[in-house]
């Protein structure tokens, strides 16, 4: 394993003849008892085959049934894994498990795509014990929330130029670990960062400045066998996926590049499939991963394609993590009458200056009732640019459940902290604001709470309730707090920004029924290894 100056967590490796202790849980088969798994954390068990498949990335042929303490039993598939340390051929496979419920967990060994002795046969159980980690990402309703927190907005900067760092090739098989670093520390100190999002495959969707590259088969960017996956490149995939966690990270993983036709985005479906498969097995048990199939899908796929490998790539999910697809800009939803997207990944206009017209496009988009990821807004060139600012409160009071771009972050997620607004129970409300929609805008939920996105000037104002009080934020300071409290009464009235030339957030609250103020997930990437039949 590489060092780093980030975080990185060992895979603590035990084997099954170890002793427990008092507190030891009697195991069936071939399997002793282990010691405790965290709730949300991975449990890695290890087995050797008796034969080797003509190509392991087809032919799966480990798969286990695991039982929850709440009697729910489904099947996960595990993984090829060449000699178990990096090395391309031997017979080590491995499946991952990721306890979301305390108590005793079950699993035996069942037949994949085709039965092997040396897999057969195998049993055991473990206890899953509480860790304090919130878990992953959940959609409920139109937003999203931790499996065992609060609701949650994703928020992050992956189009950022200003560092001088590559932006989305943190898996790149040409970036440093001394890149890698930077990358986590910016999205992490400077952003304030908790999601970022980044390619597993990327070909054509690279800058001038950097060569983006990322390729998980064996082979690099100018030429790869898709049959394959390198098992050296994935070994260190493991790891760094693991940092994201350990920083504070969401990991969003673009499985395909937007891609132009002939490269990674335009692969024959097999291929596709043969990549989708292995992700799933390999990482849906880190509870910090979630997908989307790839980015700008009109520039390569097909409606009918994306509808294949999103409904493929479900079939392989059991720890049902969030998948949908990112579209182009301002293009309406085409899978409103699919079941496999968990969410709308929408591209809210790079380019785009009229804020009006965003707004509208994000508010348009929950009419398909599950959450809108606003997920790009132009590329931040500098540390500082208000029309991103601009457009991501624009978003926000739009209703969408995250972002994906954006300036001055970490004043947004101080606001979300300090004021534990709660904005799953908010509509867009720009009607509540005379002339709301062009330069001011306005989430609320009326009666009890209103955020007012003003671009400049005063405003009127109407709202209802009693015990109402207002405060002013300044989105362009990442330091600052909320202002006094003044009573606000129910009515219509004028209110005036401490500077009308510059944008500031209004914040009307009666208090009641916040939310928590949780603006980061969980942190420790605790993996467990277990060596079956030790």
């Amino acid at each position: 394993m590489r060092k780093s100056l980030i975080l990185a967590v060992p895979i603590v490796a035990v084997s099954l003849a170890a002793a427990f202790n008092a507190r030891s849980v009697a195991a069936s088969g071939t399997a002793q008892a282990i010691a405790p798994v965290g709730k949300h954390k991975t449990l890695e068990l290890v087995f050797t085959a008796a034969s080797a498949p003509a190509n392991p990335f087809d032919s799966y042929l480990l798969k286990i049934e695991a039982t929850d303490p709440g009697g729910e039993t489904f099947s996960a598939e595990g993984f090829y894994d060449g000699d178990g340390n990096g090395g391309q051929t031997g017979k080590v496979w491995k499946v991952r498990l990721c306890p979301y419920r305390t108590g005793i967990w079950k699993w035996r060994t069942i037949t994949g795509d085709a039965l092997d002795s040396g897999l057969a046969g195998h049993s055991g159980q473990f206890i899953c014990v509480e860790s304090g980690d919130l878990g992953g990402l959940v959609a409920q309703g139109r937003y999203f929330k931790l499996q065992d927190g609060d609701y949650f907005y994703p928020v992050g900067n992956f189009l950022d130029t200003a560092s001088g760092l590559p932006r989305w090739s943190y898996l790149g098989e040409e970036t440093t670990d001394a890149q890698r670093d930077a990358i986590l520390a910016r999205q992490r100190n400077f952003h304030d960062a908790n999601k970022y999002m980044f390619y597993l495959s990327n070909h054509s969707d690279a800058s001038s400045n950097f060569k983006e590259y990322v390729t998980p088969w064996v082979g690099d960017h100018t030429s790869s066998d898709k049959q394959r996956m390198d098992l050296a490149r994935w070994r260190l995939y493991d790891e760094y996926l693991q940092r994201l966690k350990d920083n504070g990270l969401l990991a969003y993983m673009s499985i395909f590049e937007d891609g132009k036709p002939g490269n990674y985005g335009d692969l024959p479906e097999a291929d596709r499939n043969r990549l989708l498969r292995y992700v799933m097995a390999r990482t849906s048990a880190y509870s910090h991963l979630w997908y989307v199939l790839c980015f700008e899908w009109q520039e390569a796929w097909t409606r009918d394609e994306v509808n294949r490998a999103g409904t493929y790539l479900q079939a392989h999910n059991p720890w049902k993590r969030l998948v949908s697809v990112h579209d182009w800009a301002f293009a309406p939803w085409a899978f409103s009458e699919q079941s496999w997207p968990a969410y709308v990944a929408a591209q809210c206009g790079n380019d785009e200056t009229d804020l009006g017209k965003l707004n509208s496009y994000v508010t348009s988009l929950r009419s398909h009732a599950i959450p809108v990821l606003a997920d790009e807004f132009g590329t931040l060139t500098a540390d500082s640019i208000a029309s991103q600012r601009s457009k991501l409160w624009t978003a926000f009071c739009g209703g969408a459940a995250g972002v994906g771009t954006g300036s001055e972050l970490k004043a947004f997620q101080r606001f979300l902290a300090q004021s534990r607004v709660p904005f799953q129970r908010m509509e867009p409300s720009n009607g509540a604001v005379e002339g709301g929609g062009v330069t001011w805008f306005c989430l609320a939920e009326a009666g009890h709470h209103y955020v007012v996105y003003s671009t400049s000037g005063s405003f009127k104002l109407t709202r209802s309730g009693t015990g109402l009080e207002g405060s002013w934020f300044n989105p362009r300071d990442v330091n600052g707090s909320l202002d006094s409290a003044f009573n606000v009464a129910a009515g219509t009235s004028t209110l005036t920004p401490p500077d009308t030339g510059k944008d500031w957030v209004l914040w009307v609250t009666d208090g009641l029924s916040l939310n928590r103020g949780v603006t980061h997930p969980s942190t420790g990437a605790t993996v467990a290894q277990v060596i079956v039949g030790e």
